[in-house]
């Protein structure tokens, strides 16, 4: 086992053994009590044996980052239903959808977050990148015209993703003025544009500018 594998090993398993653990009862608390610990502001869980929303997320992230979406998954349809729509389970199901390349669900998960809280850009730019995936470019651009009041000041993805539309539908001198605000905030969506397929028709122009 290399040195990459046993570090994944490694943190699979301790992964692993804090679920078992978190799930046994805390000592000291009786059956069909309900336990303080579990109560989680702005979640519902709270009696013994249930566990509480924030851990099945907890869980679910780490599932995600080690590639086992189907247990992701799982503690995702596990959440209660009173909690499914607020921002934190949404943002984790989506996580889960880009992870799994599933663009429909993804597209529909992220227009909830949207609309449950506009002022996260995470919402916005994953529905347009669903929306890319699907081909439906010109759609995706009129996502992310629209989280621009909201965006444009302070979020470089959404300028170089933009931009990346924007060629896509040649319209080059949008292009390049949005990627040139991304690139100025951040020199490696500089680079990051020079491996990218969907700005390839700026390429050249991109390396005539030099490093």
């Amino acid at each position: 086992m290399n040195e990459e594998n046993l570090n994944l090993f490694t943190q699979s398993t301790k992964f692993l053994t804090s679920i078992r653990n978190a799930c046994r009862r805390p000592a000291g608390i009786a059956a069909g009590r309900g336990c303080p610990l579990l109560a989680c502001a702005g979640f519902h869980h709270t009696k013994v044996g249930v566990i509480p929303t924030r851990r099945h997320l907890h869980y679910a992230s780490g599932f995600i980052e080690l590639g086992m979406l189907r247990d992701a998954a799982k503690e995702l349809r596990a959440i209660a239903k009173t909690d499914q729509r607020t921002p934190k389970v949404l943002t984790v199901w989506i996580d889960l959808h880009m992870h799994a390349r599933r663009w429909k669900p993804l597209i529909a998960v992220s227009r909830q977050l949207v609309r449950a809280e506009p002022q996260d850009d995470k919402g916005w730019i994953s529905w347009a990148f669903g929306l890319r995936e699907l081909n439906q470019v010109e759609a995706a651009r009129a996502v992310l015209l629209k989280a621009m009041p909201l965006h444009g000041k302070t979020c470089s993805v959404l300028h170089y993703n933009l931009a990346c539309y924007e060629c896509l539908l040649g319209n080059l001198p949008q292009a390049k003025r949005h990627l040139k605000i991304a690139a100025d905030r951040d020199k490696e969506w500089r680079e990051s544009a020079l491996a990218d397929t969907d700005l390839e028709a700026l390429w050249p122009e991109i390396r005539a500018q030099g490093p």
